[in-house]
């Protein structure tokens, strides 16, 4: 499943076993799409959502009998969607550069549409995330399972990343999609952000209570997490920012779910609405307990874990995500490149 090279195809078949079960995903077309003129109702993307509960259920069974599966198929929707999304981020760099000219030289035809299909894949992929988890939560939080706390630690990472480039305030994303490029129609806050909501409310509101705390433990802990970014979810102010100055309140569009009650439930709403409390309250318990760690204690290549890790045989550290990351898809150590054979638990010695 989506590990050989078609995988692109491959995770929009996924897609569509799963699309009119995942949070906000029972359109036919998406919002920002209505004002258009109107297309053929023959064509596949104006067809109503017919998920395979079926099919669901059979992957499903198939990902909880077979760890090891189930881990390298996450470790490749994982991989894949990371290298989407920073083909996307790079490709509407290189748009808003161009826009910037004088003289508006756009990039070619062709250009623009791998960009859009990168944002569909990530999309797509993200789908493909949600749909996991919500068949199978154990890949990311039973920890008995010995790639869980890694998937759920890499899962974290991502979505922190999309929220983070997606809803800063007057960030790139937004001064591409206000271009209206032609080519770029399926470019928008809606589809890539619910798409995340749907796999956040999933762990964080829908888990049981361990689940929940895992994955709060483990989002908070991230580098990247901000949680103005869950609060962008619903149209609350953020901070102000520390650089140019902000828009006039008129002039700022800013996204919420609460503007798509044809789209989105009220139960998914109020699901949201719950997270975004429990996460600020998690976040200042966190901020509060929080223990200074020296920087010769983190691990040199995050700088967010402590050093958890000793390699064999040539010893040098990391914290154990890093590593266990790492060795899924490399077996070299980062710093000497000598083939690493084990690695074991590390804690600093007491001072004497």
């Amino acid at each position: 499943m989506a590990m050989q090279r078609p995988w692109a195809q491959t995770n929009w078949i996924l897609v569509r076993l799963w699309r009119g079960c995942g949070f906000g995903y029972r359109y036919t077309r998406l919002p920002h799409l209505l004002k258009t003129k109107p297309e053929d109702a023959n064509l596949p993307s104006l067809q109503k959502p017919c998920p395979s509960h079926l099919l669901q259920r059979h992957m499903a069974h198939l990902l909880s009998l077979d760890k090891d599966m189930a881990a390298s198929f996450l470790n490749s929707v994982l991989n894949q969607l990371n290298w989407a999304f920073s083909e996307f981020i790079g490709m509407i760099q290189e748009i808003q550069q161009a826009a910037e000219r004088p003289e508006r030289n756009f990039v070619d035809t062709r250009q623009l549409k791998v960009c859009a299909t990168c944002f569909d894949l990530s999309v797509s992929l993200l789908r493909v995330l949600e749909m996991t988890v919500t068949l199978v939560p154990e890949i990311f939080l039973d920890w008995a399972r010995p790639s869980a706390e890694l998937l759920l630690r890499r899962l974290a990472q991502l979505l922190n990343q999309v929220l983070n480039r997606v809803t800063a305030e007057r960030n790139l994303f937004d001064r591409v999609v206000n271009l209206r490029l032609p080519g770029l129609e399926s470019v928008d806050h809606y589809p890539i952000l619910v798409a995340v909501t749907g796999i956040l409310v999933r762990i964080l509101v829908d888990s049981d209570r361990q689940g929940v705390s895992r994955a709060a433990a483990v989002l908070l802990s991230d580098p990247c997490f901000q949680l103005h970014s869950i609060q962008h979810l619903l149209g609350e102010n953020e901070p102000p920012p520390t650089g140019p100055a902000p828009l006039p309140p008129a002039e700022r569009k800013h996204f919420s779910l609460h503007a798509y009650t044809d789209y989105i439930s009220a139960e998914e709403e109020r699901k949201v609405e719950q997270m975004l409390s429990f996460l600020t309250q998690e976040s200042k318990d966190a901020a509060a307990s929080a223990a200074p760690t020296s920087e010769e204690d983190l691990c040199p290549i995050c700088y967010a874990h402590p050093i958890s890790a000793v390699f064999k045989p040539c010893s040098h550290k990391s914290c154990k995500a890093c590593i266990n990351q790492h060795l899924m898809n490399n077996k070299d150590c980062f710093f000497c490149k000598a083939t690493i054979t084990g690695v074991e638990d590390y804690s600093k010695p007491p001072s004497s």
